[in-house]
């Protein structure tokens, strides 16, 4: 039983985008959407976007304000593009945004290079006419030396000393979830570590953060995810302190595939991207089968009581 249920969803053809150039683009595909409270009454809404006749592995991001309250049933939004792919073999993806602060936002970009593959997060700060003011790839120092890893997703801030990170191992085939302290979008090496209560299981492929949430002054909220045998993502919520400390966690899903609410590209898939608090609620912005965004809703308290604590 997810204790999260749908409150709203957006598809393709209720996105109307234009390009900066003023022409219309036609999507097929508005997921991996990030949420973040503006002010009292809207949000800031980022779509992993891609037109008609794209591919998945070939998206942009798009941005939209809209009033919260009208994120209810089927939604209709007027975005405008944020992060535009550069190179034919780029893709750009799964936008996150910084709990402490809407307007500093993290985002994937995939390199389909000739030799191999190159998955980077770049960071980004919006003006106040909303757009970017600049482009950050996150990078990590070790004894004095920064550098950049080949295969790196799923990294935003937890907070501002932590960063959450999930890098690819390729000689252990670990794809999990790191935290280690931060200066900007520099993260220190050395000081990076697993978080062994959230590293696959055996019967698991992997896990990787997804969004995070400030619920009080020194209380963080990660929404994570694992990844069965066959597939199928399954998004459970972990509470860490300022320092990044691991306090308590779900052992049952909040959020899981249902059958019957909807038929894409990638059937029973969910990956959110973004979370919010609204008066009590845990809302969860998230993309369905790789082709629509949900926006699902719960009493933060309910979350609260699922959890297991750890320590504190």
């Amino acid at each position: 039983k997810n204790i999260l249920k749908m409150r709203a969803y957006i598809v393709p053809k209720n996105v109307s985008l234009v390009s900066r150039a003023g022409i219309p683009i036609q999507l097929s595909t508005v997921a991996n959407s990030a949420i973040a409270k503006i002010d009292s009454s809207r949000a800031l809404i980022l779509l992993r976007v891609a037109s008609i006749g794209s591919r998945f592995s070939r998206t942009f991001i798009a941005s939209a304000q809209e009033d919260v309250h009208r994120l209810m049933d089927g939604v209709k939004i007027n975005a405008k593009p944020l992060f535009d792919t550069i190179l034919p073999y780029e893709s750009v993806e799964d936008p996150r945004i910084d709990p402490e602060d809407s307007s500093s936002i993290y985002h994937v970009r995939l390199l389909f290079t000739p030799k191999e593959p190159y998955t980077l997060t770049f960071a980004s700060r919006l003006g106040g006419d909303g757009r970017p003011e600049n482009l950050e790839v996150v990078s990590f120092v070790k004894d004095g030396s920064a550098f950049i890893l080949r295969d790196y997703r799923d990294t935003f801030p937890l907070n501002r000393r932590m960063m959450i990170v999930r890098p690819f191992i390729s000689e252990v085939k670990i794809w999990g979830i790191f935290v280690g302290p931060r200066s900007g979008n520099v993260v220190e090496f050395k000081e990076l570590e697993p978080i062994p209560d959230l590293l696959p299981d055996v019967d698991e492929r992997k896990t990787g953060g997804n969004c995070a949430v400030k619920i009080s002054s020194n209380e963080y909220m990660l929404i994570f995810h694992s990844v069965d045998r066959h597939g199928i993502y399954y998004h459970y919520v972990a509470l860490f302190n300022d320092m990044g400390e691991l306090l308590a966690m779900s052992t049952e899903p909040i959020i899981s595939p249902s059958i019957g609410v909807y038929g894409g590209l990638r059937p029973s898939t969910v990956f959110a991207c973004g979370a919010m608090l609204y008066d009590d609620k845990l809302l969860v912005s998230a993309g369905r089968d790789d082709e629509i965004t949900i926006i699902f809703e719960g009493d933060l308290e309910e979350v609260l009581r699922s959890l297991t604590f750890l320590r504190g």
